[in-house]
């Protein structure tokens, strides 16, 4: 064609675009990676499924019962807890009339519970005896209760004996619903570290915009937890540009249990902007692995003792700060025995 100035336009020279081998060999690493879990995942629940079709209609009933006895079992123990049983009595019993009033007057009675009925049933005194503690959470677990509940069934009784531990992130399960559900045999399995974990509020803050990518990967992450935990005042500064190499990090299990030494040495690298992208290089995190035992722990053990010391120092003149106040032990003790020599005296008088 002609431009407006009739003259021939030429031709656009084509743009230039990455090497698509190049990048194919980038991601074929990765969708392997994805492949192997999902296959992992596909056998998993195959195995479940054939071991639930294999069990007869007695061993069923034996199961429902079994479960009901455990769930009152879970209400007995609660009741003997109580100070005051009937007072604990009356409290689950209004949460649950009135829970109950709510979704029948909401029409979510008829749609989510009662589909559901054969199953909650069985563990219906357990979920009586945390009626209050879920009174709370009732608007967010009905809209999920019929497309999750086949996935936490088998994990309910776990929940709701270990749920004083997990009611402060029921929140978050809530939330991430679709993540966490299919997860829940791992996260159950490692709870007691993540519980640990979740008891550092500062780190857990820090950590809490990339949660829901962590829940993921619990399966790889879990045999990590209890070092991490140990590490975790080195681990802090860095934890925002580790996650995103996670698929990288997790098959080393050096690399959590002497994270310490590894940042004494090398953390300072993680510093530089760009720099932590050299994980993703590979053979690199296979090597450090093989460095992370080998490497010296003196520097490491004399900074750890000059922070223990530091932080003695400090505390040691916190208390002398203190004890610069005069004491009101000898104050109070002859207070005493005036009062005390008074008495006597006005008894004497009466006599």
């Amino acid at each position: 064609g002609r431009c407006w100035t009739g003259q021939r336009a030429r031709p656009s020279a084509p743009r230039r675009r990455g090497c698509p081998r190049r990048t194919t060999a980038r991601r074929a690493p990765r969708l392997r990676a994805s492949l192997a879990r999902q296959r992992r995942e596909i056998g998993r629940l195959e195995g479940e499924l054939a071991a639930c079709e294999s069990r007869s209609p007695g061993e069923e009933d034996g199961s429902l019962t079994e479960r009901l006895l455990w769930s009152l079992g879970v209400l007995g123990r609660r009741l003997l807890a109580c100070r005051d049983p009937w007072s604990f009595v009356y409290d689950q019993t209004n949460t649950a009339l009135r829970v109950a009033t709510r979704t029948a007057a909401s029409g979510e009675l008829v749609r989510d519970l009662l589909p559901n009925a054969p199953t909650l049933l069985t563990y219906a005194p357990g979920i009586y005896a945390r009626a209050t503690q879920l009174d709370g959470y009732v608007a967010q677990i009905l809209p999920v209760l019929d497309g999750y509940l086949p996935m936490v069934e088998p994990h309910l009784e776990a929940i709701i004996e270990r749920f004083d531990d997990i009611e402060p992130h029921l929140p978050f399960c809530l939330e991430h619903v679709d993540l966490v559900a299919p997860r829940l045999s791992e996260l159950l399995e490692h709870l007691d570290e993540i519980l640990d974990l979740a008891a550092q509020r500062e780190a857990w803050e820090e950590l809490s915009p990339v949660l829901p990518l962590l829940v993921t990967r619990t399966e790889a992450l879990g045999p990590h937890l209890s070092s991490l935990r140990l590490h975790l005042q080195h681990l802090r500064p860095h934890m925002r540009r580790l996650v995103r190499h996670l698929d990288r990090l997790t098959p080393h299990s050096a690399l959590s249990r002497h994270a310490d030494v590894l940042l004494f040495w090398f953390g300072w690298l993680l510093r530089i902007p760009g720099v932590h992208w050299a994980l993703e290089v590979p053979g690199i995190t296979w090597l450090l692995a093989l460095l992370a035992p080998r490497l010296p722990r003196r520097f490491l053990w004399t900074k750890d003792a000059d922070r223990a010391r530091t932080g003695s120092a400090q505390a040691a003149v916190g208390q002398q700060q203190v004890g610069r106040w005069p004491s009101l032990a000898a104050a109070t003790y002859y207070v005493l025995l005036s009062m005390q020599t008074l008495a006597r005296e006005r008894a004497g008088e009466k006599k």
